[in-house]
């Protein structure tokens, strides 16, 4: 072997391990950029997961709350409507007793 061909052969095995590195390079970084985007996804979940959990409770205190002002609302009408009978019966007697 002439020592031109011991050169070309060592200089295509240095090319060929510098392209594995490269590779292998290339490879990690597409893992990493892979995984960021993995982590990207997995906190816009988890951000959706918390927006939903937030409008939840909003909504339930909400829902509360308008329980809350029903009963209320309820037990008004409710006094008005008996205060309204009351009246009205008041009336009918007062109305009658003068007819008497």
């Amino acid at each position: 072997m002439s020592l031109l061909e011991k050169d070309k052969i060592m200089l295509q095995h240095r090319s060929t391990e510098y392209q594995r590195k490269a590779d292998q390079e290339a490879e990690k970084r597409r893992n990493l950029e892979n995984e960021g985007k993995g982590n990207e996804v997995l906190l816009t979940y988890e951000s959706d997961d918390l927006q939903l959990k937030y409008n939840y409770r909003v909504d339930w205190g909400h829902s509360q709350y308008l329980n809350i002002v029903l009963v209320h609302v309820n037990a008004l009408i409710l006094s008005a409507s008996f205060d309204l009978g009351k009246r009205h019966k008041r009336r009918h007697m007062e109305r009658h007793s003068i007819l008497l």
